[in-house]
């Protein structure tokens, strides 16, 4: 007797272990797929990211190139402003100055009365030469010009 009473009870036992055994072995397994498409959807979320990132290093990459070149030629049309024998060239072109004949030196007294009395003289000068125009300049990596 003692064995048909096991033998009901343990039939009806092992069938709920094994039921209760497999609800958690597909829970688990459907926490698993869960988890592997979370890390899929990271990882590619991921990738989109770099990808947005390295294109907009690029294109700011090529922004500064731009800009750099654009600073030396810059750089360069500020020296050739600058060069003296570009003002000097505007001065008798454009303003019609021209290199003075001579100087003239104003002195100033003051007399008994305390009136200011002026002396002028003239004093002729060689025409000036040429203006040397000076070496090219130069403009190194950092930027920086240097003449020679």
């Amino acid at each position: 007797m003692a064995k048909s009473r096991g033998g009901k009870k343990g039939k009806a036992g092992r069938s709920s272990r094994r039921e209760r055994s497999r609800r958690f072995t597909v829970g688990f397994l459907v926490a698993v797929l869960f988890a592997l498409t979370a890390i899929a959807f990271f990882i590619q979320v991921q990738q989109q990211l770099a990808a947005k990132s390295a294109l907009k290093a690029r294109a700011v990459q090529k922004s500064i190139t731009a800009e750099k070149t654009r600073q030396k030629e810059l750089r360069m049309v500020l020296a050739r402003l600058k060069s003296p024998g570009r003002v000097a060239r505007i001065a008798q072109d454009e303003l019609s100055m021209g290199e003075p004949g001579g100087v003239i030196y104003l002195k100033y007294t003051r007399d008994a009365d305390g009136n200011i009395a002026s002396e002028s003289t003239y004093e002729k000068r060689e025409p000036a030469r040429p203006a040397v125009t000076p070496p090219a300049a130069e403009e190194q990596q950092d930027g920086a010009i240097t003449r020679r």
